[in-house]
């Protein structure tokens, strides 16, 4: 989590950057984008399993929406200089509307 804030923070997630990549190096992108997905997915699954989260929940768009969350908070951590904080206060809010 505090990993894709820190990239996000840097630009590494900009899309006008990201159509400057070389084929081989968007593909390499967009398969950690998939993996940080599948991983966040995962953790929801696991909550849904626990009863943390309630069972009707929407992983694969919740899991997304965090991902872009993610990715947006790395504005604040520019602002604040804090990328624990910000992405631990994203994705809490999120689970939060999941609970």
């Amino acid at each position: 989590v505090r990993h894709s804030v820190a990239l996000s923070d840097h630009g590494a997630h900009a899309g006008p950057w990201e159509a400057s990549l070389s084929p081989e190096a968007q593909g390499r992108l967009n398969d950690h984008k998939r993996d940080a997905r599948r991983l966040i997915a995962e953790i929801l699954e696991s909550g849904v399993d626990l009863g943390v989260f309630r069972a009707n929940l929407d992983v694969p768009v919740t899991a997304t929406l965090i991902q872009y969350l993610l990715v947006a908070a790395g504005s604040a951590v520019e602002e604040t200089g804090d990328a624990a904080r910000v992405a631990t206060a994203t994705v809490f809010v999120v689970l939060g509307a999941a609970r």
